[in-house]
């Protein structure tokens, strides 16, 4: 049986849009706001070329020489010379300041670096939380670990509470399971692995 190709082709752009749907609610949830409006245009991107150009018996227009040359020139000047696209890209980053553990991000609208913190106590009860809400397979969705209060008692800031999980995801120690939540690596071994990954954790932001 001949396959439809052009609707091969449209399954495939409307799975990588419910992708960009996905990392979009990951964005608002860990408050990533300024990659909701670049992952926001790239899905609209995706669904207008699912609608047009696979629509069926569309057919792609040649581009002119011209065009052609200019594209070339494009992509020649490009070369070598970081892209904002390429810059986010090495984002977001972790280290260790004293006791703190600093996410340093790549703010788009002002073209520069900011920063989030969270003391190592936060981590630790972030950690904890998770080894024990993640047991057998669970998965865990951040706004069930809130309020989270540290050992001592006081109340763990909401914004920690997701900076702690980005590193964990980062870290590779918890992964993304689409909207449903996260869930551990190693379910086993994931505290002792926190406490090995914090040790190895770059001391400052290069």
């Amino acid at each position: 049986m001949k396959r439809d190709l052009l609707q091969i082709g449209r399954d495939l752009i409307s799975g990588c849009e419910r992708g960009f749907q996905d990392l979009l609610k990951e964005a608002v949830a860990e408050r990533e706001y300024d990659a909701i409006v670049p992952l926001t245009n790239v899905a609209k991107a995706l669904r207008e070329l699912a609608r047009t150009s696979l629509a069926s018996g569309s057919k792609a227009p040649d581009a002119s020489p011209a065009a052609r040359s200019e594209k070339r020139l494009r992509t020649i000047r490009a070369k070598g010379r970081p892209t904002p696209q390429r810059k986010r890209a090495e984002y977001p980053k972790f280290y260790r300041r004293n006791d703190d553990l600093v996410k340093v991000g790549w703010s788009k609208r002002e073209k520069k670096e900011y920063q989030h913190k969270a003391p190592q106590p936060a981590v630790r009860a972030v950690a904890t939380a998770m080894a024990n809400a993640g047991q057998d397979g669970h998965i865990v969705r951040i706004d069930k670990l809130l309020p989270l209060q540290h050992g001592s008692g006081s109340e763990v800031a909401n914004y920690q509470v997701y900076v702690c999980m980005a590193w964990l995801r980062n870290a590779g120690l918890i992964e993304q399971q689409g909207r449903q939540g996260y869930r551990l690596t190693d379910a086993a071994g994931f505290e002792d692995a926190v406490a090995e990954r914090w040790e190895r954790l770059a001391t400052n932001g290069h």
